[in-house]
């Protein structure tokens, strides 16, 4: 019995001591770190798909960040590393990932200490090669795309109404017919500033009746300040702007 029970102290110490050294042992990329972005990450942010310019299935690309922060990986300062902020932010709206399930807290701590280990990533182990990033679409000219043929020859008047019928057509739909000026002036103020136009405009409007009148409305209101601010409305969602959170 004493001799059971001295096996069984043996035994409980000998793991005792191994959990403290494998708690000790570094983090490994390959091991520990790319499981987890394979898991949480790689459906937004790989080959295939680069949300906000991010992708973590190349070192090079994961260290330089994306199109709305810097560097999204700094060595030994964890707390600072957007990548361990998104996936650790206890705001739901701002964690990562936005869908599926969220990262565990050993994923996280994980995380958390292969960066304040240095976040060493190997030589050789990038799952794909990355292209020179000036061949990004941004970069690239921008190219004229033929419009398509169309079978009503006489709707369109510009090659997007071309573009526009020929979808329609595809899906057995027909065109809506013109609005009255009234409505249509109301319709592209609210669209393009989200605000309805006032009586003077409405009355300019109706009263123009040279060619290019619809054109002169929309140029005035692409160059309207509302038109800025209604817009930026949108892409500071997007990039999730705040008062308050900078």
């Amino acid at each position: 019995m004493g001799e059971t029970v001295k096996r069984a102290a043996s035994t409980f110490v000998l793991f005792w001591a191994w959990s403290f050294v494998v708690d000790a042992a570094p983090v490994d990329f390959v091991r520990d770190v790319r499981p987890i972005f394979v898991k949480h990450c790689y459906s937004c942010h790989a080959d295939k798909k680069q949300k906000s310019g991010f992708r973590l299935d190349v070192r090079s690309a994961a260290f330089a960040g994306g199109d709305l922060y810097g560097e999204s990986i700094i060595r030994h300062q964890a707390a600072e590393s957007p990548l361990v902020q998104f996936v650790a932010d206890p705001d739901a709206d701002l964690r990562m990932p936005p869908e599926g399930e969220t990262l565990s807290s050993q994923e996280i701590e994980t995380l958390t200490r292969w960066v304040n280990e240095g976040a060493v990533w190997p030589d050789g182990v990038d799952l794909v090669q990355l292209k020179d990033r000036r061949d990004h679409w941004s970069f690239k000219p921008l190219s004229h795309a033929p419009p398509p043929q169309t079978r009503d020859s006489d709707w369109s008047r510009s090659d997007v109404d071309r573009f526009v019928l020929a979808r329609l057509e595809s899906e057995g739909l027909a065109p809506a017919p013109p609005a009255e000026r009234r409505v249509w002036l109301r319709r592209v103020a609210l669209d393009l500033t989200g605000l309805p136009p006032t009586p003077d405009q409405v009355a300019a409007f109706l009263a123009d009746d040279r060619q290019g009148a619809y054109e002169r409305v929309v140029n005035r209101l692409l160059a309207s300040p509302h038109y800025g601010e209604r817009w930026a409305q949108h892409w500071l969602d997007v990039v999730r702007y705040a008062d308050t959170h900078g």
